[in-house]
């Protein structure tokens, strides 16, 4: 919710408004009570009540944008949006006191169709529809031709990044094989992939803040990272048109569920419930081979008012899936407001951290063991298997998890090799 900051109708202004005083009670310290009483750790409840503030003055900004666009005042939404053909019509809609049905009568159209336009931002109407709404709103705009374009390149600095003959031969292979795209004999694929990977960026931020999870100014893999990407924008799109009536709106101030998310991996059908547990809670859960070459384990991305977590299964192991399904929900509870609309794309192996996956990391952690149980566990220094075990099913989880920790914590991946759920995840998924 909230996600672009943006508020353009009375429907979203009710909801703004009962969302900024559930993120009040959220912060407050009865909230964080409730939470420690289902199991949560401390460490989660604070970043999570970070966060809520954090969305809580974002939401209250965007009302208070929508107040001023209401008056008239267009000043500070002309200076942040003017590049935005789609949500100028909006802003102008508003400005000017119409109602989406008083627009649409004006239009002949239904007020469906207008309500459809506004929440796509005008992204998917013809150039003819666009210049009548336009004109019945009494918006111009100007288009400049650039002196130079590049088919596909990403910025760095002042620099263009071409892309390698390696990176676009392996992903043509892979959409190829994966069924992604259908090119025929005599086509080299390359026309077909582009259009492949461009007809979704109109639902994400722009493909320049592609990042590979903990090294974000690696751009190594940048046409197969935005292959997948597309890849994953179909089906989270194919999902959410399947699942409409089904699938409840997310709720970002909720947090206690996912504790019992955590001890649902202590089943024995655990990975086959995750998809319905994020389901129910309003999250589209996929699984999506990455593509060769590329070090890529999940992704976390809003689409339109629902996040989508997709994993690869790179490392099929449980204590690798668990986590790593952890971390991005991290990122959906703790960063939509700094990089969701884009998406986090993650490489848990990576050396380099930012604060952003650094915090991912560190809730993730905390949800599966938390610090306060650990600290004083024998298992923490333990060499005895039983003993580990005995303490996963204190706190409720796969004993894979404990042992995954405790390699990584010991930087000793040699250890306890055959206890870390090994081959147990593909064969439930792919």
């Amino acid at each position: 919710m909230f996600a672009d900051q943006l508020i353009l109708n009375e429907r979203e202004a009710a909801r703004g408004r009962a969302f900024v005083v559930r993120a009040k009670e959220v912060s407050s310290g009865r909230a964080a009570i409730d939470a420690a009483a289902a199991g949560v750790s401390p460490q989660v409840i604070e970043r999570h009540r970070k966060a809520v503030d954090t969305l809580e003055q974002k939401a209250a900004a965007a009302l208070r944008l929508y107040e001023k666009l209401k008056a008239g005042v267009l000043d500070e939404s002309l200076d942040r949006f003017r590049r935005d053909p789609g949500i100028m019509l909006v802003f102008a809609r508003i400005s000017r006191g119409l109602s989406q049905a008083e627009l649409a009568d004006r239009l002949g159209l239904k007020e469906q169709q207008i309500q459809r336009y506004e929440a796509e931002r005008y992204r998917s109407i013809s150039l003819s529809n666009y210049r009548k709404v336009a004109n019945a709103l009494g918006v111009e705009f100007t288009a400049t031709i650039r002196s130079e374009s590049f088919l596909w390149s990403r910025d760095v600095g002042a620099e263009k990044v071409p892309i390698s003959k390696s990176d676009m031969s392996r992903t043509l292979a892979h959409a190829k094989d994966n069924n992604w795209i259908s090119v025929p004999d005599d086509d080299d694929g390359g026309a077909a992939l582009f259009a492949y990977i461009k007809r979704p960026e109109r639902l994400l931020a722009s493909p320049a803040l592609l990042r590979t999870g903990l090294n974000p100014l690696d751009i190594t893999n940048d046409l197969s990272l935005s292959a997948w990407r597309a890849r994953i924008v179909d089906l989270a799109e194919d999902r959410l048109k399947s699942s409409s009536k089904n699938l409840p709106d997310f709720d970002p101030l909720e947090i206690s569920w996912l504790v019992e998310l955590a001890r649902s991996s202590a089943n024995q059908d655990g990975l086959k419930t995750v998809s319905q547990i994020l389901q129910d809670h309003g999250i589209v859960f996929l699984v999506e081979p990455h593509v060769a070459g590329t070090r890529l384990d999940g992704a976390a991305i809003m689409l339109r008012t629902h996040p989508v977590i997709a994993m690869t299964l790179r490392h099929d192991r449980l204590d690798y899936f668990w986590f790593t399904l952890f971390h991005e929900l991290a990122h959906v509870f703790l960063h939509s407001s700094s990089g969701l609309a884009a998406g986090f794309f993650d490489d848990l192996e990576a050396g380099l951290t930012d604060e952003l996956e650094q915090e991912a990391n560190e809730f993730a952690g905390s949800l599966l063991v938390p610090p306060e149980r650990w600290r004083i566990s024998p298992a923490r220094i333990s060499k005895d298997r039983d003993t580990i075990i005995d303490f996963a099913k204190q706190i409720g989880v796969h004993p894979a998890i404990v042992f995954g920790k405790i390699r990584h914590d010991r930087r000793n991946y040699k250890l306890f090799t055959k206890e870390v759920g090994a081959g147990a995840v593909r064969r439930q998924f792919l």
